[in-house]
């Protein structure tokens, strides 16, 4: 007799309950994309902050030491990242081939900056999502410490001085890092 009363109920879901567990699915669902877009920022925000570590760096050993230290900055799949190294020449390397040479032979020290989600953009509207040979060379002069150069690689010339790198993740702000020529200054920006 209790089987056949069982069998008989008729459960399920009422309009109500369906429409609250919905809500509850949209609630959640809405707090793990601003987690992600949180997440992201941070990433843009941090890699702003470690290439200036790394300016800083480059400038003190350029200052210190014999020689000229460039830092490179480029993007690889794993990410975006810097490559500083004394080649012991003054022109530094020209082209990404060199660096990708000088860098599998350990001749510098790589820093990580970013994560792949994260791009790189030139004041001239190059980014290294869109190309993906894209280096910029940076160095500062010897005596003053003011920059020596902030340009692509192969511009052997060194006629275009990049006084701004930005730094997004995909769909956050973007992080930009300001490079004063004349004095060697550089700041969050």
């Amino acid at each position: 007799m209790e089987m056949k009363k069982w069998l008989d109920k008729q459960d399920g879901f009422t309009m109500i309950e369906m429409i609250i567990t919905i809500g509850v699915m949209a609630v959640l669902a809405s707090a793990v994309i601003v987690s992600f877009s949180i997440i992201s920022s941070g990433n843009a925000s941090k890699s702003t902050a470690r290439f200036l570590n790394r300016l800083d760096a480059v400038q003190v050993e350029d200052m210190t030491k014999a020689g000229v230290t460039y830092l490179y900055l480029y993007k690889d799949s794993d990410g975006v990242k810097t490559f500083m190294c004394n080649d012991g020449t003054e022109e530094g390397l020209t082209n990404r081939a060199d660096l990708m040479t000088q860098v599998s032979a350990g001749n510098g020290t790589i820093t990580d900056i970013a994560g792949s989600g994260v791009d790189f953009t030139l004041p001239d509207g190059t980014n290294s999502a869109d190309d993906a040979d894209l280096v910029v060379k940076i160095a500062f002069e010897k005596g003053s410490g003011a920059f020596a150069c902030s340009k692509k690689i192969e511009d052997t010339t060194g006629t275009v001085f990049y006084d701004k790198i930005s730094f997004k993740g995909r769909q956050t702000t973007d992080y930009s890092v300001k490079m004063l020529q004349n004095t060697g200054k550089h700041m969050k920006g």
